[in-house]
This record gives C-alpha cells, structure tokens and sequence, in this order.
C-alpha cells in the first residue's frame, strides 16, 4: 500500500484569500524567494570574509522585508478589489477573519510561541538601554531585534503561504554540494576564489572556509546539509532523488570532518542516535543507515590519511586537527571501519536471503537501541566525571581526549572561561529584571567589555562577542524568559511534525514514501542537530535563515494539513 498526505494546497476561499487569485500569486512570489534563499544566499559574497557577516544579515532582511511589502501590497489590492461579500463583517469575511480573537485561535502552539518570543525581544530591547546596537546586533553578529523580526516574518510567511516543493530542496543540495566542495578545497589549501590572497596570517586558513566563513558557522551547515541528505537517502527510492542524496551526503561528510570544528562531533551523535527511532522500519532503511554510518567512518579515515600523506599540503596537522580527524588517525579506527563494512554486508545479505527488504523490523530492535543509547550516554557521563571531578586528568592526556573531555578555561578553544564569567556575571551581577528579560538581544559583546576585559585581554582569545553556546547566549541577552519560551518554540516545532508523521505515514509495507513525509523526517533530524551543536556553538545570519526556512517548511508541510 502506497503511503499518501492529502493535499497542502488549499482548494476553497476561506475568506482570508486562501484558493483565490491572492493565494496563487502569494505562493509564486513564496516559491521566489524560497529559492533565492536557498540557492543564491549560501553563496552570496561581497568583499570575500572581510564583511561576510554583514553583507550575509543585509542579504536576509533586505530579502525579506522585500517579499513582506510584496505580499502586504497584494493583500491589499485583494482586500480592495475582492468579490462581492469577502470583506464584509460576516461569516467567513476577511473582517472577522481579521479578528485578534479569530487569528489567535487560528495560531498553531508554535506560532503562539514564537509570536511570544518576539514579544520578549522586544521587552529586552526596550530595557536595554542601547536602542541602537540592539537592534542592529552590530556589536555582537547581527542577531539583534531586527534579526528576530525577519526571522518571524520568514516563518510566517512560508507557513501561511508557500507549499513544498520536492525539486526546490533538491536545487538547496546541488547549492549544498557546491558549497562542501568548495570548503574541501580550502581544506588543500587551493583558494580557488582569492579569498586569501591579501591575507599576511596564515592562521586565517585554518579559521575560514567556503562561502560561509568561521568554521564553527561552516560546520553548522555542512552538518545540516549532512542531516538532510542522510535522511532524505535513507528514505527515498526514486534511483536519480537516491544518487543526489547520496552524493550529497559524501561532501557533506567530509567537508564536515575537513572543517575541523569539534561542534560536528555533537551533531553526528545527535544525528545517528535519533536517526533509527525516525526509521530502521522495513530493511531498507536499515541497511541504508549503516550504509551512511560507514561512509562517514570512511571519510573520517580517508581525512586522516591525507592529512598524514607526505606531499599533500592540508591545514591539518597533529596539533589542531578536528577530533574525528584524530580519531581516524588511531590504527583501531580502521578495525571499526571494516566492522561498520561487516555489519552493512551483512544485513543486507540477511534481508535478501528472507527476501524481506520491505517487511517492517520487528520493534524490540529500537528498544535495544533505546538501551544502547542509555548505555553510551551513560558511559560519556561518567568519563566527564572521572576527568573532571575525580582528578584523573592524567589518563585522557594519554588518550590525547583531554582537550575534549576535561573542563577548564581552555575547553573548547576559550569557551570555559567565556561560560564560566558569563554565569558568573548571570548569578552574582545580573539584577532581576534583567535575569527575566537579559541585557539586550545580542549584547553580550557590551556585557564582556563592561566586566571582563582584563581577563579576555589575559586569556589572549580576542574579545568575546557571543557566548559560543546559544542557551547560554539566550539566557544572558533575552534572559531566563527568553530562553525557556526559545526552546519551547523548537520543541513545540518537533512535537508538531512528529505527530504528522504519526498520522500520516500508515503501514510500513508501502513502496515509496510520500515526499511530504520524507522531508518532514529530514526537517527533524535538522532541528535536533541543530539544537545538539547549539551547546558549542551559535547560528548567526550567515547560517540561521537557512535554518529557519528547512524549519518552517516542515511546519509548512505539517499545517496544511494532515
């Protein structure tokens, strides 16, 4: 039995434009700027790296303030020239579909969420006191009010508006694709575009690749790329949609391990670790996810061989190497790479003697993957303790873990000492008021300068503008409210789409998945990686739009409706 979702595309007037003339034309110009955004903003560049961050925000409002105006004119022509009876005060018009009370109730439990995040930007932004910089964020990395309010607007808009279309992800993973190569070659040191030929430090090679920038930022969408082709191979049939997935995943693997940021680390656990409880549902799938696991083991390998090969010039080496790049360096990393070979083969050679490549698994294997899980997190747990609170530094120097392990000031390349004064500032400093609201959207930069220069100066990591962790980035800039309501707005996002997959997905024994459904899955398994390197790291509006969009076409797809 073959799986299907009804319809997204509305077929009656609801007196809001829905089905109308409006609609189609708001859909087009949604398809527009979906496009633009996927396909031209991850490569767009102004003056190389010197102004990408600013030049990437101006790129994004512009667009979007642009597209908000087109659709608001439109509205209004319809409003105006509408047909008889649709603007009226009555039942169905657009009048009282205008209502506060009837929008409310329209609202899905994210929308309320995020609507009451903006409110608390706005809050923050009032009691800051620096009007100007927290709007802009131009202090920080232009994650101010303005940033927030397109990010609203994005979400809205696509939601309301655009309906998915299968080709115009795939045109995102040829842009995707492009942009892994282009980060692999930075990697070689080729600089095919000159982005380095004025630069006297070196050490700039090793901080900035691609089209994205910082590799923290660059590893974020190589890792959401990765996540998205991952689960899009898994799930698909279609031989020429399977070769783009997979393609797609490879680059993304090694451009991902090539970026050399250890915030990678946590989005393949969070990845891999979630992946089967999405699928692992008939032999397909599962052979299909040991499949990808191995490909990534092997680009890990392969990473490592190149970077020790004498005669090829990488910005590797032994001492800032990514740590899965240094783990592929390990003789033991091969036994595991031959292991992940002898698994794949052999559960494909199991299934095709039952002949029951699209028979549902049984369930107690998720359960004793649920177990494994438990176990390996428990394991991590307890080496975090034994190096950091039994005093056993001395054995993961051995292992060469220690950077990764134990907590200091130096973790992370600066990140536990710029965690330690920022909640240092957040207990002992912070009024009240200003722990419910923060400082300001995006003011950490003026938080560090105001009380910490003399130990940023010291510590000799520049001077902090974020804090490298995107709750603990929330909690002092928007503060505790705006946290708590952030994540509530990313699980609200999951929790949403999950239950459309619930509703919709049927029977295991279907030959093809809806596209609709595949992409939900995928749109998942993007938001948890996300949320799982978040701990390290921050999105800025070089990497964010393109987030939010993946997000809120899931959230498109999962309202229109099951």
């Amino acid at each position: 039995m073959e799986t299907t979702v009804k319809s997204t595309k509305p077929k009656t007037d609801d007196g809001l434009g829905n089905g109308t003339p409006f609609q189609n034309f708001a859909s087009h110009i949604m398809d527009i700027y979906v496009l633009v955004m996927l396909c031209v903003f991850p490569l767009y560049t102004h003056d190389g790296y010197y102004d990408i961050l600013k030049s990437r925000f101006d790129f994004f409002w512009r667009a979007t303030c642009i597209t908000a105006v087109i659709l608001l004119i439109a509205g209004v022509f319809y409003f105006i020239s509408g047909r008889k009876g649709t603007h009226k005060v009555e039942k169905g018009g657009i009048l009282q579909q205008l209502n506060p009370a009837s929008l409310w109730k329209k609202l899905s439990v994210p929308d309320r969420f995020l609507l009451l995040l903006i409110f608390i930007y706005f809050i923050s932004f009032a009691l800051s006191g620096y009007p100007y910089e927290t709007w802009w964020g131009n202090l920080g990395r232009y994650q101010g009010l303005l940033n927030m309010l397109m990010i609203g607007l994005l979400y809205f808009m696509i939601t309301r508006f655009y309906h998915y279309k299968a080709r115009h992800i795939k045109a995102f993973q040829m842009i995707g694709l492009l942009m892994c190569l282009w980060g692999i070659t930075d990697f070689f040191k080729m600089d095919i575009f000159g982005f380095f030929a004025d630069v006297t430090d070196v050490s700039y090679m090793e901080r900035f690749a691609s089209s994205i920038g910082n590799i923290n930022m660059y590893t974020t969408a190589t890792a959401m790329l990765l996540a998205l082709s991952t689960t899009m191979f898994i799930l698909e049939k279609g031989k020429v949609r399977l070769a783009v997935d997979f393609v797609c995943m490879v680059a993304a693997a090694f451009a991902s391990i090539m970026g050399l940021s250890d915030n990678f680390m946590l989005s393949i656990v969070a990845l891999y670790g979630t992946l089967p409880f999405f699928t692992w549902r008939s032999g397909h799938e599962l052979v299909k996810y040991f499949i990808s696991v191995t490909v990534l083991i092997a680009a890990a390998k392969i990473s490592a061989i190149l970077s020790m090969t004498a005669g090829i010039t990488t910005i590797a080496n032994i001492y800032n190497m990514g740590l899965i790049m240094k783990l592929g360096m390990y003789p033991w990393f091969s036994l595991v790479l031959m292991g992940c070979v002898a698994v794949t083969l052999g559960i494909a050679i199991a299934i095709t003697l039952r002949k029951s490549w699209d028979a549902p698994l049984p369930k107690w294997i998720r359960k004793i993957w649920a177990g494994l899980c438990v176990v390996a997190l428990s394991i991590v747990i307890l080496a975090f303790l034994d190096a950091n609170v039994a005093g056993h530094q001395a054995s993961w120097e051995k292992l060469g873990l220690s950077n990764a392990i134990v907590f200091n000031d130096a973790w992370g390349t600066g990140r536990g000492l710029n965690w330690r004064m920022a909640m240092d500032y957040f207990v002992h400093r912070m009024p009240l008021l200003k722990k419910l609201f923060g400082y300001g959207p995006d003011s950490y930069y003026m938080i560090a300068m105001d009380n910490f220069f003399d130990k940023m100066a010291a510590a000799g990591y520049g001077m902090f503008d974020a804090a490298h962790n995107e709750y603990l980035n929330y909690l002092i800039t928007v503060g505790i409210a705006g946290l708590v309501v952030y994540l509530l707005f990313m699980i609200s996002m999951i929790c949403a789409m999950v239950r459309f997959l619930r509703q919709n997905t049927g029977d295991i024994e279907e030959r093809e998945l809806a596209p609709e459904i595949i992409y939900v899955t995928a749109a998942i398994m993007v938001i948890i990686t996300y949320m799982a390197q978040a701990f390290i790291n921050i999105a800025v509006p070089i990497v964010a739009p393109l987030l939010y969009i993946m997000f809120s076409i899931g959230m498109a797809v999962s309202q229109k409706k099951r």
